[in-house]
């Protein structure tokens, strides 16, 4: 046995209990110190892809089982474990881990623990050591006698998994069924980007006396972004101006000196209920923004009932920006952001868009025109309207996203001639986009839509499985659809033999003074020199895991073949 000391004021602790928390995240500063633990001391499970475990057991107060879980909360972890020597530091308030992430300020668990309940327990096994550490905090005694010296049972241990296991018994407010249920919901989006995908870096878990719940983040199908013109109402007649295009804006600025990156998009499907609005991360986890409690400054869109804030949707990283010790909120000039988010013309283009459009019983269906100058002269009755939009879908994120985020496709939404330059996207991505734009197959825009989707979210095997498709379909339908005698030769053939037989019969459907890069990067793939095609089949048979670089290498060796197939 051994003390330590968590001074250096115990008065601090009894203010503690009425600050202004909510529940989930409350709970969400235990998970932040067990992934920021494991991310800074786990170097080799990450490089393994063996994900962070975190379980919640949550016991309501008329629990049937042991009296002693009643009314508590048990948050168990699989990481690091705390270090004997550390145990100090760990415990004191405001104690300054010195490292930025998701636990640098040094108050979050004391706080947290202290919130929910007076009386909490520790145990932990450190993976350096062959002990366990453990030691009940029980603040009423505390301040009744005065003292700020806990003692702790350090003891040798070789059965106990490795980790953290903090229990809080007697909660001042008991969690019910329908509070958990509020609980989980919160939680699952605020670290989507560390459950979500295909190899997260974290299996987040709850239970409910004992009824699990599996809190892996699963994103949206119906997330889609708007591919569609431009629309406005001029005369109270609505107009779809120019092109389809797809309203996502990359972000890419400096606010206060901290970087911020992301995007801002225009949803197909615009709600109340189910869009999170512009979601705020920092270290990768969600600081506001969630189904719950959407974040759509009025100063974006104006008022909250306008049709903009069904629409509106986006992702934005501020890892450095500064926020409350509660981390539910960034401290930081709201208008002033939001001001200058708008002083980029694409921006202000695109909520102007999420306004205007929408199809009315009044304004009846959309004029189509080319340009603005058409309004003026335009007359007669309204013609068709563009077709659904079928853009891609949102990001990222993600089972596990940069901290950075991940730009969507974007093709600038402006009223201006001029086009302000916008960040570039990925490779993969902006071909993706290109690719999409020229064909008028349903199926392939939605295989391209799916596929730019997985990407987004680095799902890489699922992009690449996504890519092979897109080609493979690509090549066969350009095939069928200009060169039907040679068809029923490569219908029932895979991409490689596919591309196989059009090197060995390249005068048949190649121009060699038009085609002469589609020759060459057929021939580089027959010829073994591209060996993406072999990497792609390899990845369908579970044979190989790719990388985002090497995704948008597939899409830098493709590009004059799909080009040729979308032609």
């Amino acid at each position: 046995m051994f003390q330590v000391n968590v001074a250096p004021d115990m008065g601090m602790y009894s203010l503690l209990r009425s600050q202004g928390y909510d529940p989930a995240y409350a709970l969400a500063e235990f998970i932040d110190n067990a992934i920021h633990a494991y991310q800074t001391q786990c170097s080799e499970r990450i490089e393994k892809g063996d994900p962070l475990k975190v379980t919640l057991n949550f016991y309501s107060s008329d629990h049937r089982g042991a009296t002693n879980l009643q009314n508590c909360i048990i948050i168990d972890d699989d990481g690091p474990g705390i270090a004997g020597a550390h145990l100090g530091e760990a415990l004191k308030p405001a104690k300054h881990s010195g490292m930025s992430g998701l636990s640098e300020f040094g108050i979050g668990m004391k706080a947290a623990a202290v919130w929910f309940a007076d009386t909490w327990s520790l145990l932990t096994c450190p993976v350096a050591e062959s002990k366990k550490y453990e030691f009940t905090f029980d603040l009423s005694a505390l301040l009744a006698t005065g003292s700020d010296i806990l003692d702790v049972i350090d003891s040798p241990d070789e059965i106990t998994p490795k980790g953290t296991k903090l229990t809080l018994t007697g909660l001042r407010k008991a969690v019910d069924d329908e509070k958990y249920k509020e609980i989980c919901a919160i939680l699952k989006e605020l670290y989507q980007r560390f459950t979500a995908g295909e190899s997260p870096r974290m299996k987040l878990i709850a239970r409910f006396n004992e009824t699990p719940t599996d809190l892996q983040y699963m994103p949206p199908t119906d997330r889609l972004v708007l591919d569609s013109p431009m629309y406005k109402t001029v005369a109270k007649i609505l107009y779809a101006i120019g092109p389809s295009q797809t309203w996502t804006v990359p972000v890419s600025t400096i606010f206060n000196g901290y970087k911020v990156e992301g995007f801002i998009s225009l949803l197909v499907t615009g709600s109340y209920v189910t869009n999170p609005g512009i979601i705020l991360f920092r270290n990768e986890r969600v600081i506001c923004g969630t189904t719950k409690q959407p974040y759509i400054p009025k100063r974006l869109i104006g008022t909250s009932n306008k049709f903009a804030r069904q629409r509106v949707y986006g992702e934005l990283h501020m890892d450095e920006m500064p926020v409350t010790y509660t981390k539910d909120k960034f401290e930081f000039n709201e208008d002033a952001f939001i001001d200058q988010l708008l002083s980029d013309q694409a921006i202000s283009g695109l909520i102007r868009q999420a306004e205007a459009h929408r199809i009315s019983k009044k304004e009846g269906e959309p004029i189509i025109v080319s340009t603005e100058a058409e309004i003026h002269s335009k007359s007669g009755t309204p013609g068709k309207p563009k077709p659904a939009a079928t853009g891609g879908k949102s990001t990222t994120t993600s089972g596990g996203g940069t901290s950075g985020g991940t730009s969507a496709p974007s093709t600038s939404p402006s009223t201006t001639a001029a086009t302000p330059a916008q960040p570039p996207v990925p490779d993969l991505v902006m071909l993706l986009t290109s690719l999409k734009e020229k064909t008028s197959s349903l199926m392939l825009r939605s295989f391209i839509a799916e596929t730019i989707y997985q990407y987004q979210w680095r799902h890489e095997i699922s992009a690449a499985l996504g890519f092979r498709v897109v080609l493979e379909l690509g090549v066969l339908f350009r095939i069928e659809r200009d060169f039907a005698a040679e068809y029923p030769k490569v219908a029932d053939k895979g991409i490689k033999a596919v591309i196989t037989y059009l090197n060995a019969n390249r005068t048949a459907f190649f121009d060699a003074k038009v085609d002469h890069r589609v020759i060459k990067s057929v021939q580089s793939i027959t010829d073994g020199t591209q060996p993406d095609v072999i990497l792609l089949n390899n990845i369908a048979h579970s044979h190989y895991q790719p990388s985002r670089a090497e995704l948008n290498r597939f899409a830098i060796n493709m590009e004059q073949l799909l080009l040729w197939a979308y032609s």
